[in-house]
């Protein structure tokens, strides 16, 4: 629904485009760039421990979706909790959040693409993987949040002898591990 400086339009818009399954969008963000022309989906079904993430172009002027690219999908560690865009547009970051299985717990993660590229499989195939949380503890990795020093800050509920703590992405228009991840 369109909010404009008269209120809430009332007729909304709807945009049929994606690729992942319906039940996925269950839990998890949604983050629009800086610039407003793309839009990041971090999803799972926290009763199957699947999601992925999707990235989308957005249109401001007529609030349509469109171009879907799913970036990653339905693996056991894949289960997408957060997402922030760089400053700049032209990265995003995404957490997977830790949870356990019956016999395994999988660790939360800290992942980043470079959204400005020229194709989809550059885009897939720039996902760096920035951090791996060796807690134990499930649903340790957040949600991101831009600053407004133009850093992202990253939540960790991990309860421990140490307490909990946050994490740091200092410079996070820069590519890779360059991003310098505290």
């Amino acid at each position: 629904y369109e909010i404009n400086d008269t209120g809430i339009v009332l007729t909304p818009i709807i945009s049929n485009c994606g690729s992942l399954p319906l039940s996925w969008y269950r839990c998890g963000v949604i983050k629009f760039s800086p610039d407003g022309r793309k839009m990041a989906a971090a999803c799972n079904n926290d009763d199957s421990q699947i999601g992925g993430l999707e990235l989308y172009d957005f249109d401001y002027h007529t609030g349509k979706l469109s171009n879907a690219i799913v970036l990653d999908s339905n693996h056991t560690d894949k289960y997408y909790y957060g997402a922030c865009f760089s400053p700049n547009n032209t990265k995003l970051y995404a957490t997977t959040s830790s949870y356990g299985g019956i016999t395994t717990t999988y660790p939360g993660k800290v992942r980043q693409f470079d959204v400005s590229l020229s194709s989809s499989a550059a885009i897939i195939g720039s996902n760096t993987l920035l951090y791996t949380d060796t807690s134990v503890q499930t649903g340790n990795m957040g949600d991101l949040k831009r600053g407004i020093d133009g850093k992202i800050y990253i939540g960790n509920n991990n309860i421990s002898s140490a307490g909990e703590h946050m994490h740091l992405i200092s410079s996070p228009n820069i590519a890779g591990t360059g991003c310098n991840f505290i």
